[in-house]
């Protein structure tokens, strides 16, 4: 019987990372250089559903979403993550 192996097994092990607030902070902090990052506190953050539809009523996933106010306005963080060997079309 051949071994089974986990679909996308490296997209599962990233989106589990991710989904640590604390992970994703440090994550934001290392790649964007603005003081705003700085306002932002992991308790602050929220996971969201990250299924949606679209306007022409498809469906769409995205990897992970967080939402976070800042400074009285909301803000909506996509993460989406994209490890492919060739293009996909």
């Amino acid at each position: 019987m051949p071994e089974e192996r986990v679909h996308h097994e490296h997209d599962v092990g990233y989106k589990y990372i991710f989904s640590h607030k604390e992970t994703f902070l440090e994550l934001l902090r290392s790649f964007v250089k603005k003081d705003w990052v700085n306002l932002i506190k992991s308790e602050d953050l929220m996971l969201m559903d990250k299924s949606y539809i679209l306007e022409d009523f498809s469906e769409e996933e995205s990897d992970i979403v967080y939402k976070v106010n800042i400074c009285g306005q909301d803000v909506i963080f996509y993460i989406l993550l994209e490890f492919q060997s060739r293009v996909d079309y």
